[in-house]
């Protein structure tokens, strides 16, 4: 099919195939190519018994060494200086003070004491030269950027040119003030300036406007500051420094040494874990992976079951489905919208119908990574039942296109519109289930919603702005047992397809980011599945039931991987073996490389 471009004309409607069959194949080619992070970091030797880092010190990576500002015990006296510590290095320099600041300067160290600058050789440990310092706070940091040296000073920074030659310390350019108080690290990594302080908690100030040469005027303008959240214990970062790459935190003590390193994204720092996989243009990371066996049981057991289940979402940005057993057989189908559901006509004993492995990640995106222009974007025609109007969503009431004309004056790109929408209905909204499930209009002059409502409003925000956007049916774990307990709205993005969009549950920062764990299970443009004729289920069935007997009933059970790092959402005393492997039925359907 052919491609059009956005609010070029009236949506219409389309209609897909329903497709029958023993497999998946792929209907679309996936725009998450997810590239493993390097998680490598160097193995330190441990500090000597006679050796101590405290946790107010300093340390600083410097060809291919970590430096900590540190003391010694020799003969009953306390020596300051460095210790070092690397692949192939071991070391302590003697200082004739305590250290306060480190920076490197081409090959050289450049160590703050109380009163002076001191340059240093890392090899020999030898001084080169000192330099005076003015009288300033003490146990402030210093930094090399951009060819000037960087000093604070309380709430102040000044820069000073390094002489290369003489001992005089000359300003350039007057002091400015700092986005923020009492600054305790700064560290230079790539072409910003990192600020931390204990007293402002988990955030980084990152100052990254380059410095005008040309004006000395333009030297302390210190630029666009952008706080940053931080991941894990906010105190690492006492032990800050840039190890070329990106940023790290290094402790180290006399058995053993830690280190963290960082990926900034958007505006977050996210702690480097084993399994994170990143896009290769750096606008989202998935990590913290979960491993666990989902299986599916109907009951009552030993009966015949003629209907469906709905099988869980192969492949989305934040879940994968694996090794797919299906006992009993049966046939895969699809419903119009590419949704999958295992059709069994059989009779079922206590075996679980259905079982794979499936890994569920956490997601960071950075969404306005890219800016895409509205009329620059083109979405496929296939696409355009999630461009459609419905009682539900009301795309063209006056109280859903006048916020979105609000948001447009501001948010002029596809990236930043979504993000506007998903900030006002998760500011806008409370949670509320009261049995009702209004349209998108009445929801945001209610001022509360549930689940349901939620997505209704921002798929209606999203549509009356020319937004692919769609219901995803899941399980948000807030129960042991999984179950179709939740809905939230996927949307369609130019350069990365669907991703979700979730207000409600943590850490509700931001449209694609997620830690809720969801299994999803379908993708709906309107409220209702058309395999299940019965409301809000995972499971339909086509057959009589006799007199007495109840309707099947569908449970989910999640087993952990035995011996996978990570662990199911339903927390074990002890770790628990998946059910034994299950006999493929004669014909077994197997869902193959689709991409959903």
């Amino acid at each position: 099919m052919g491609k059009r471009q956005l609010l070029s004309g009236a949506v219409t409607l389309f209609v897909l195939f329903l497709a029958f069959g023993s497999s998946r194949q792929s209907h679309a080619k996936s725009p998450f190519r997810w590239q493993k992070v390097d998680t490598t970091m160097p193995s330190l030797q441990p500090l000597l018994e006679n050796e101590t880092v405290e946790r107010g010190d300093l340390v600083l990576y410097h060809a291919g060494a970590f430096y900590w500002s540190a003391q010694r015990k020799e003969d009953g006296k306390t020596q300051y200086g460095i210790v070092g510590r690397g692949d192939q290095k071991s070391q302590f320099i003697a200082t004739s003070g305590r250290v306060q600041g480190m920076a490197a300067w081409g090959e050289t160290l450049v160590l703050r004491l109380r009163d002076s600058l001191v340059q240093i050789d890392p090899s020999s440990g030898e001084t080169i030269k000192s330099y005076a310092l003015p009288k300033m706070v003490n146990r402030q940091p210093i930094a090399f950027w951009q060819g000037k040296l960087a000093l604070v000073d309380q709430n102040r920074l000044l820069y000073y040119n390094w002489p290369e030659s003489g001992t005089e310390l000359v300003p350039a350019g007057e002091s400015k003030p700092l986005p923020m108080e009492k600054v305790q690290r700064a560290v230079v990594c790539g072409d910003a300036l990192h600020l931390w302080s204990s007293y402002g908690g988990a955030k980084i100030v990152s100052i990254e406007k380059p410095i005008n040469e040309s004006r000395v005027s333009a030297i302390a303008d210190i630029g666009k500051a952008t706080e940053r959240r931080t991941g894990g214990d906010y105190r690492w970062f006492w032990k800050m420094a840039c190890d070329g790459k990106t940023l790290v935190t290094a402790d180290v003590d006399q058995s053993v040494s830690t280190l963290h390193r960082y990926l900034q994204l958007g505006q977050s720092w996210l702690p480097v874990t084993d399994d994170m996989e990143c896009l290769s243009d750096g606008a989202a990371c998935r990590h913290s992976k979960r491993e666990d066996w989902l299986e599916y049981y109907v009951s009552p057991a030993n009966r015949e079951f003629n209907g469906v289940v709905l099988l869980p979402a192969s492949k989305t940005i934040s879940q994968k489905i694996e090794e797919e057993e299906m006992p009993y057989g049966g046939v895969i189908k699809r419903d119009s919208e590419g949704n999958a559901a295992l059709s069994l006509n059989t009779r079922i004993t206590d075996r679980p119908v259905y079982r794979a492995r499936i890994s569920r990640y956490r997601v960071e995106f950075n969404l306005e990574a890219r800016s895409t222009a509205f009329t620059d974007q083109s979405i496929p025609d296939t696409l355009a039942a999630y461009l459609a109007d419905g009682p539900q969503y009301r795309i063209t009431d006056p109280v859903i296109t006048e916020s979105r004309d609000r948001l447009l004056q501001d948010h002029a790109s596809v990236e930043s519109y979504i993000n506007a929408q998903y900030n006002l209905v998760r500011r806008s909204l409370v949670y509320k289930q009261d049995g009702r499930f209004d349209a998108a209009p009445v929801v945001l002059k209610n001022g509360h919603g549930s689940c349901t409502e939620h997505s209704y409003l921002q798929i209606a925000l999203l549509r009356s702005a020319g937004i692919p956007a769609r219901l995803a049916w899941n399980w948000l774990p807030t129960s042991d047992t999984p179950s179709f307990n939740h809905k939230v709205a996927e949307i369609w993005t130019p350069e990365y397809g669907w991703i979700i969009s979730e207000p409600l549950s943590s850490p509700r920062k931001n449209a694609g980011t997620v830690y809720g764990y969801h299994i999803v299970f379908a993708r709906l443009a309107g409220p209702r599945h058309e395999f299940i004729n019965r409301g809000d289920r995972l499971i339909a069935h086509n057959g009589k039931i006799a007199e007495g007997d109840r309707q099947p009933e569908l449970s989910l059970k999640l087993v952990p991987v035995a011996g996978a790092k990570s662990r199911s959402m339903v927390e074990m005393a002890q770790p628990i073996e998946p059910s034994e492997p299950l006999e493929r039925g004669i014909g077994n359907p197997a869902r193959g490389d689709m991409v959903e």
